[in-house]
């Protein structure tokens, strides 16, 4: 099954202002730094990969799970739509 992008960033948005940025209903956009400027941690980033495992069937790589790599929502967007 072919994955919604539409679906996945929504889903991804909820998930990082709940769990990772801890402030629900914060108007995240989609190339705001997560991890540089909103606080979030890059222990936080080891979460967001189990959520993208289990809710896309998505394994990103270790050597991929980086700030850089992971800082904005489109970034993470990008990376999950590849698979």
């Amino acid at each position: 099954m072919a994955l919604n992008e539409r679906v996945v960033r929504d889903s991804l948005r909820g998930f990082i202002v709940r769990e990772v940025i801890r402030r629900p209903g914060f108007p995240l956009a989609d190339n705001q730094h997560i991890f540089t400027a909103l606080g979030g941690h890059s222990l936080e980033i080891a979460r967001l990969s189990q959520y993208i495992e289990s809710e896309f069937h998505v394994t990103i790589p270790q050597r991929e799970l980086t700030v850089a790599n992971m800082d904005t929502l489109d970034l993470i967007v990008a990376r999950v739509m590849r698979g």
